[in-house]
C-alpha cells in the first residue's frame, strides 16, 4: 500500500525509528539537565529528528517524558494483585536502583510534578469500576503521593531498604 508516495511499510518504520530516537533523547537529557533546563530544541537536536517530526508524534516535552514512562506508570498504578505484578513492581525497583541517578532526576525536582499527575490518572483508570468517581478520585490522589514519594526519598538515600522492601511499602500505599 502506498500513501502519499511513500509505502506504508516504509513509513511505519521510519515512524518507529523517529518514535523511538525522541524517547531516547529524552531519557539520555534527563540524565544530563535539570528539567527546565531541558527543550524541545534539544530533544530534536539529540534524536536528530526536525522539530516539524517532533511535533507530529509529540505535543510537548511533557509528552515525551510521559511516554518514555508509560509502561513503567502501568506498573505503579496498579494495586496489590497477583503474583506477575509484584514480579514487575520488583523488577521495576530494581532498575530505579541501578539507574539512581536517572531515577533521582525523574522523581525529584520540577518532574515529579508531571509524573505524579500522570500516575494519579493511570491509578484512577486503574480502579475503574471500583467507587464512586470521587472516591476513585481521592484514592488515586493519595496513592501517586505516597508511592512517588516513597520512591524519591528511597533513590535519594533517606530511605535505606532493599528493593524488595520497597515494593512492600508501595503494595501496601494504596
Amino acid at each position: 500500500m502506498v500513501e502519499n508516495g511513500i509505502p506504508k511499510d516504509r513509513k511505519d518504520r521510519r515512524v518507529v525509528r523517529n518514535n523511538g530516537a525522541i524517547l531516547t533523547a529524552m531519557v539520555e537529557l534527563m540524565g544530563e539537565k535539570r528539567w527546565v533546563e531541558i527543550t524541545v530544541g534539544d530533544i530534536v537536536d539529540r534524536a536528530d529528528v526536525a522539530r516539524s517530526t517532533f511535533y507530529k508524534h509529540f505535543s510537548s516535552r511533557e509528552d515525551v517524558l510521559l511516554a518514555s514512562m508509560q509502561p513503567m506508570l502501568r506498573i505503579l498504578a496498579q494495586r496489590e494483585g497477583d503474583l506477575s505484578w509484584r514480579a514487575d513492581l520488583d523488577r521495576l525497583l530494581d532498575h530505579y536502583w541501578t539507574s539512581r541517578s536517572l531515577a533521582r532526576a525523574v522523581f525529584g525536582g520540577e518532574r515529579a510534578s508531571v509524573v505524579e499527575r500522570a500516575l494519579r490518572d493511570e491509578a484512577f483508570v486503574a480502579m475503574d469500576g471500583d467507587a464512586r468517581i470521587a472516591t476513585r478520585q481521592m484514592v488515586a490522589i493519595r496513592m501517586a503521593a505516597g508511592r512517588i514519594a516513597l520512591i524519591r526519598e528511597w533513590v535519594k538515600g533517606e530511605i535505606s531498604a532493599k528493593p524488595h522492601i520497597v515494593a512492600d511499602a508501595i503494595a501496601n500505599c494504596t
